[in-house]
């Protein structure tokens, strides 16, 4: 009888929460909170949000409210407590304060709800606001430049509920790769940017929003540190007022993409390089970084000078530990030492490892750290990789550092969208997870042509979150569902990924990717980035297989379009029920650009296969007397050219909704990166689909043909 009179009694406020006023929402912020400015800036933004999605009075401490969102007392000491994930950890490992949560709903009155904070930090304050925006009301964050506001007219979530939020990683955020042309690589070096540091700032609304509490940027030559310094404190303090860690990657003297040097070698400068190292780092850290994420190399796959080089990271070493908040940190490359060109000379004693240094393991491109094969970098896969995240972590602050694009010649610059970045990305968030390690930091390469759901969901997956004891469980596609009808009128697009799959499975990338410029060149500088044909193939036609229906090419060919076969049929579908699907222009607009993306990377497909089949037809002496060959080369040179067309016409479509300016990130321009373009400008007219038709066209193959790099530049040989 008890148990009946309560669910009376809950079924009685339900009814009685229907008929109430309109809502009225306050934010009940105590005294020791407020005085945060963590808090102060969540607690506004909050505000500000929720009022644009009920369209009613929100405010702080507003009398008469129907929803309460009640902030915790918060004692000062406790940002000092050392985390979950600094325990059983007997080496220097950097402190963020404990920012884990708990909401709770219980009805008190039948004109009244409130929701209790639980939390001890102003970070978790800042999460547990965002975090219950986003996940319980429907907010998604999806973008820097773009919000999906939800319309709230009557309370969404039940009078009883806890949900909880506890985080995967101390530490989560972005390497934004600022050696290439992207968003924001002209504001954050140029003081003068119209509006950067506005952009600056709404990239770091955009992570705190997410979830995520470490920044990075790659920091180039070019830029006047007694001008940029000053400029940098700002945003990094604003960061810091969104509980967020910022760290700058240069190098000591890296002469790749004009990564910003430590020390100049003569004649650029006669001082000392220990003098050198002693001015930039006093001027650098007066901007106020919480890390220095410092190269040592000189370049992807170069060794050499190794005791220079390890007399210089000893110094850099001792000159950073006069800065004990900074903690220096530094990347383990992909390449093995063993595959550097240079670098078979090494000194007999190594130095002695520093474990107050952090690492960072970085993987590239969609393969997961664990995946048997990852035909990139000279390498089979990443294993190599792996023992080494669990080795590092027993001795020192170890992160990972995988990639959610990868620019030069791989995806969103030819563009496809490779959906398996996501089942990659969440199966090594997974492997963290279960080893325990503390840091996920994602290598970023650009947002558009669907990228920003990459990064996106990799921000949702670095937590864990539960609704009344039952914890949600994590899919590839499940932040694109989470929106609107997504994950009804966009259920295909499981079907792509599918697909996607199977030609990674079988190595269809090596198709897809345009060829890279050292992959023509001899040895020793034709080292393998990408996954490539095989030796020989599509570089020099006469070297090219002739036709035979057993043999590669021509076997994954078949397959390949078998893919793009399915994929248009998926497309298909998702076209007819997307046509009407959404209320929201913007929510319409990102189905579009997904599909727009699924789209144009099928029609990649079936230009690869037209030009690798007229590459075949070329390799034929005189094709007329080979009855073997189905067609002769202009036959496929014409069928590419139209796709190429079809490809141009949605390029041309998808240039109107970018959401950065196309002289930034689309067009020829003054650069402080190697490059004198935004990152899509090769999109902007398909340069690599029409450079691998015209050098099938006129016969002309080799690094040099329509060459778009300055690679002077982006060696190192010219300013």
């Amino acid at each position: 009888m008890r148990r009946f009179k309560c669910c009376l009694i809950l079924f009685l406020l339900m009814c009685s929460w229907g008929q109430s006023a309109p809502l009225r929402i306050s934010l009940r912020v105590p005294e020791t909170a407020r005085q945060s400015p963590i808090v102060r800036h969540a607690v506004a933004d909050a505000q500000q949000l929720l009022a644009q999605a009920c369209q009613c009075d929100v405010a702080v401490e507003l009398p008469e409210p129907t929803v309460i969102l009640q902030m915790p007392d918060l004692d000062p000491a406790a940002v000092s407590v050392p985390s979950t994930f600094a325990e059983g950890r007997d080496y220097p490992y950097f402190h963020y304060p404990q920012h884990s949560y708990r909401w709770s709903s219980v009805p008190t009155s039948v004109r009244n709800r409130t929701l209790w904070l639980e939390t001890t930090t102003p970070q978790g304050v800042s999460m547990g606001l965002y975090g219950l925006l986003q996940e319980q009301l429907g907010f998604r964050f999806v973008h820097p430049r773009q919000t999906i506001v939800p319309e709230i007219v009557d309370w969404p979530l039940p009078p009883k509920f806890k949900f909880s939020g506890t985080p995967t990683f101390d530490k989560k955020g972005f390497h934004l790769h600022t050696q290439h042309p992207l968003e924001l690589t002209e504001p954050l070096h140029n003081p003068d940017f119209p509006g950067g540091a506005g952009m600056i700032e709404t990239y770091l609304q955009w992570l705190a929003r997410n979830g995520q509490n470490f920044f990075e940027f790659s920091l180039l030559e070019g830029v006047q540190l007694a001008r940029w310094v000053p400029y940098a404190r700002e945003w990094v303090r604003f960061a810091h007022e969104r509980g967020i860690l910022c760290s700058v990657d240069l190098s000591l003297h890296m002469v790749q993409q004009r990564a910003y040097k430590l020390v100049e070698f003569p004649p650029a400068s006669l001082k000392s390089f220990e003098r050198q190292i002693d001015d930039k780092l006093e001027q650098l850290l007066s901007a106020g970084w919480d890390f220095v994420n410092l190269e040592f190399a000189m370049a992807e796959f170069v060794g050499g000078m190794e005791k220079l080089r390890h007399r210089l990271r000893a110094y850099a070493t001792e000159a950073m530990a006069r800065y004990p908040q900074v903690k220096l940190i530094g990347r383990q490359h992909v390449v093995k030492p063993e595959d550097e060109i240079g670098g078979g000379n090494k000194i007999a004693a190594a130095p002695v490892a520093n474990f107050s240094r952090g690492v960072l393991i970085h993987t590239v491109m969609c393969y997961a750290v664990t995946d048997g094969a990852a035909p990139v970098y000279e390498l089979k896969n990443f294993r190599h990789l792996y023992e080494m995240l669990i080795s590092e972590d027993k001795v020192r602050e170890t992160w990972y550092y995988p990639e959610s694009a990868y620019w030069i010649t791989f995806d969103n610059s030819v563009p496809m969208l490779l959906l398996p970045y996501l089942s990659a990305r969440l199966r090594d968030i997974e492997t963290m997870r279960r080893l325990k390690i503390p840091g996920h930091i994602t290598f970023s390469s650009g947002w558009e042509w669907g990228y920003w759901l990459v990064d996106w969901s990799i921000a949702r997956w670095s937590w864990n979150y539960a609704f009344n004891g039952n914890e949600r469980t994590r899919q590839p596609l499940g932040p694109l569902f989470s929106i609107d009808n997504f994950n009804r009128d966009l259920q295909a697009m499981q079907r792509v990924l599918h697909l996607q799959e199977i030609g990674m499975a079988e190595n269809i990338l090596r198709y897809l990717c345009p060829e890279n410029i050292p992959d023509a060149f001899p040895p020793p500088g034709n080292k393998q980035f990408q996954p490539r044909l095989p030796e020989k193939t599509a570089v020099w036609a006469k070297d090219f297989p002739v036709y035979d229906p057993a043999a590669e090419p021509y076997t994954s060919l078949r397959v390949l379009r078998g893919i793009a076969d399915g994929i248009a049929l998926a497309l298909d579908s998702m076209r007819v029920r997307t046509r009407f699907c959404c209320e929201d222009p913007l929510v319409t607009g990102l189905a579009v650009e997904l599909l727009d993306a699924v789209e144009v990377t099928q029609l990649r497909m079936r230009h690869r296969i037209e030009t690798v089949s007229a590459l075949g037809a070329l390799a034929v002496d005189d094709t007329l007397r080979n009855p073997q060959f189905p067609r002769p080369v202009q036959v496929y040179l014409n069928q590419a050219h139209g796709l190429r067309r079809q490809a141009q016409a949605i390029v041309d479509r998808r240039e109107m909704h970018y959401r950065y300016p196309l002289e930034l990130i689309a067009r020829p321009r003054r650069s402080y990166t190697a490059y004198a373009f935004g990152y899509l400008y090769p999109v902007s007219d398909l340069f690599w689909w029409r450079r691998e038709e015209a050098q099938i066209r006129e016969e002309r193959f080799g690094p040099f043909f329509m060459n778009p790099w300055d690679l002077r530049k982006i060696v190192g040989l010219k300013k």
